[in-house]
């Protein structure tokens, strides 16, 4: 089974994509790619004759990965599809993605411009350890119950090549499971993906945490 290094698109769902577009370009610097129908999006999503819509390609300039895909579906007369299938979700809940993970220069700086067009944080910009790793995080939500985990990196820092004058590429993606032995098994016997890092943290609550959930 092949093994990837990167993975070209992450689709996103959205019953608005105006202010996803709007904080993509203007914040994150990403560019439109493209604008249409997801005619062969609905055909691998199994919604053949179930609807249309409209879809958004954005990338972050002369990327090739870790591209961001807008969906906004309708059913058959043109009408919207129904709201969130899970309102007032909590970051605990397990089942399906919880969010994607955006590489950022300054947390802070992105913290503040997604405020300003009504995004909000489960808490102020956070400063932990992952493994050898030390990062800032800062975990934003946005419209239509869309997550961006925003990340600065600061141990080790990131290759100069890999740096990136306000945001890089979507990198990552988390999930809440119920399962870990069963969603392991999904991920490397199932899709070929291999374990990276394991990394546990006994005391998560004890400290600041980016879920904002007190000690």
């Amino acid at each position: 089974m092949p093994h990837f290094k990167a993975f070209a698109e992450v689709v996103v769902v959205v019953a608005d994509a105006a202010p996803v577009l709007r904080v993509f370009q203007e914040v994150a610097g990403y560019e439109l790619l493209h604008q249409g129908q997801p005619a062969a999006a609905l055909d691998r999503l199994n919604y053949c004759g179930a609807g249309t819509g409209q879809e958004w390609l954005l990338a972050r300039p002369g990327c090739t990965h870790g591209r961001l895909r807008l969906m906004c579906l309708s059913n058959q007369a043109g009408e919207p599809r129904p709201g969130l299938q899970r309102e007032d979700d909590q970051p605990w809940d397990p089942g399906g993605l919880f969010d994607f993970n955006l590489r950022v220069r300054d947390a802070a700086a992105i913290a503040q411009a997604l405020r300003e067009r009504g995004w909000r944080g489960e808490a102020p910009p956070v400063r932990w350890r992952l493994g050898e790793l030390e990062v800032v995080e800062w975990l934003a939500n946005g419209p239509d119950g869309l997550r961006v985990a925003c990340i600065q990196r600061l141990v080790p820092p990131l290759p100069e090549a890999d740096r990136q004058p306000v945001c890089g590429e979507v990198f990552n993606s988390s999930q809440i499971v119920s399962d870990e032995a069963l969603a392991l098994r999904f991920y490397c016997e199932g899709l070929g993906f291999r374990l990276r890092m394991v990394h546990e943290t006994a005391n998560f609550f004890d400290a600041e945490n980016v879920f904002g959930l007190p000690p």
